[in-house]
């Protein structure tokens, strides 16, 4: 009899779970997400199809809102990515541009940074035009899946998955076509040096 009563307690549970488990308004998710930090440090996992083994990067990501976004690996290697509103361009290590820019043309280079820009600050409305979007939150916590509409996208990108709590992003997901994955989970960060240094590639990017 303890054992039925045990069984009932825990699939209540999980009933009540799923009850309070809501589609999020995604209004107040976007101005939420769009106050987080600005500078996050990241570890990257990217599965890809033909290894065994995933490959491990981590680095720093700086979101400023008038400006866009610099993604800079630090580990293994050091490579920088210049995101904004007008263009997505690559950095090897010794900053100078990566030959997969020539391999982009100008129509995949602003939808990526559209993309992106979107993603990480924010704002969700303006990725309604390349995904469907899905949302479910829970108490503080919440879960975003961008699935491609776009045939564009649909090339590189299939579906993206948001996870976080209030106002900060923890965790990115990205399924691509060519069935490699990546996870990124973001940490926050407060090293003003850091964003000193990152901020320039804004200017001699332009």
């Amino acid at each position: 009899m303890k054992y039925y009563f045990l069984l009932l307690l825990f699939v209540s549970n999980i009933i009540l779970a799923q009850e309070e488990q809501t589609h999020c308004n995604i209004e107040q998710l976007s101005e939420s997400i769009s106050v987080q930090q600005s500078l996050n440090t990241f570890t990257q996992e990217k599965t890809i199809k033909v290894l065994s083994k995933p490959l491990r990067s981590t680095g720093q990501l700086l979101l400023i809102k008038e400006k866009g976004v610099i993604w800079q690996t630090l580990t293994p290697i050091k490579g920088t990515t210049v995101i904004t509103p007008l263009q997505f361009i690559q950095l090897d290590q010794n900053d100078n541009p990566s030959s997969f820019n020539s391999a982009m043309n100008g129509q995949t280079s602003l939808t990526m940074s559209t993309i992106f820009l979107g993603l990480l600050s924010g704002d969700i409305e303006r990725l309604q035009q390349y995904f469907l979007i899905d949302s479910y939150c829970y108490q503080d916590d919440w879960l975003l899946t961008f699935t491609t509409t776009d045939e564009q996208v649909d090339k590189f990108l299939q579906k993206i998955v948001l996870t976080g709590s209030t106002n900060k992003i923890k965790k990115i997901e990205l399924f691509e076509a060519n069935q490699d994955y990546s996870k990124i989970t973001l940490q926050p960060n407060e090293d003003n040096l850091a964003i000193e240094q990152l901020v320039p590639y804004f200017e001699n990017q332009l």
